[in-house]
């Protein structure tokens, strides 16, 4: 059996941000995401040393899929190749890895794998303490022939002092979730509180849970709650009534205490 491959807690995971890099304090990788085809089956993926000494990266590739909860996982694959697997950079150089997709062609179903560059420790000469190392996360669509996302709202309830909107992606394509945002309203439609929450991707044939908190004091006075969910340019309304006893984010401290001294 193949074992999964979860992100380190030091892992900084780069979503769609439209912006032209991502920097590190001592490197930045360029793009932000990789796209392929059956025409393009091989792309450029670039290592650029903004500190101010060498820096050894290693690369990994991961196929990246959504459990049935939505939570992100990955498991070895070969179907994406690079070389050099391990690659030093000089202070103010650029190397560039050259990205390609040997795997069955992904047809009407987009097939999604992560890149990660991850910063090799190096040991200081004067106090030989490990220095602080950064890992990159860029992701690789193989896109489908004709495949498009089809969002909607599976679901929505109040829990445990939030909102929690499950997003269901039943098309070959996958979608990103821009932010999430929600007004609470009185019975005549004031609005008392606004409240928004960041969104990720939702890849296809899956559903994600995105949760929104919600300010105690208000959400026990309000009576309903509109929400919304930006994907693109467009937004996927609903409206629930509010259940005041989920208004209360409960108080879980022991729980974590007892699992601690487990």
């Amino acid at each position: 059996m193949q074992i999964l491959i979860r992100t380190l807690s030091v892992s900084f995971l780069i979503l769609f941000i439209s912006i032209s890099f991502v920097e590190a304090g001592s490197f930045k990788v360029f793009p932000l995401r990789l796209d392929l085809d059956q025409k393009t089956k091989t792309t450029l993926f670039k290592i650029s040393n903004t500190g101010e000494q060498a820096v050894t990266i290693q690369l990994e590739s991961a196929l990246w899929f959504q459990d049935d909860s939505g939570e992100d996982q990955y498991k070895p694959t070969a179907d994406i190749v690079f070389f050099p697997k391990i690659v030093k950079v000089d202070k103010g150089e650029q190397r560039i890895i050259r990205i390609g997709y040997r795997g069955a062609p992904a047809n009407r179903i987009e097939k999604s794998y992560r890149i990660f560059a991850q910063e090799l420790p190096e040991r200081s000469e004067k106090s030989g303490n490990l220095s602080f190392a950064l890992r990159f996360s860029v992701p690789i669509f193989v896109h489908g022939k004709n495949a498009i996302a089809k969002p909607e709202i599976a679901d929505a309830e109040m829990k445990n002092g939030s909102l929690s909107v499950r997003m269901k992606n039943s098309g070959g394509e996958h979608l990103i979730v821009k932010s999430v945002s929600v007004r609470g309203k009185t019975g005549d439609g004031l609005e008392i509180f606004s409240e928004s929450a960041g969104g990720w991707y939702v890849l296809p044939n899956s559903v994600r849970d995105f949760l929104v908190s919600l300010p105690e004091e208000p959400c026990g006075r309000a009576k309903k709650l509109d929400f919304s969910v930006q994907i693109s340019d467009k937004f996927y309304s609903n409206t629930i009534p509010v259940n005041t006893a989920e208004c209360v984010m409960l108080d879980t401290m022991e729980n974590k205490r007892f699992s601690f001294e487990q």
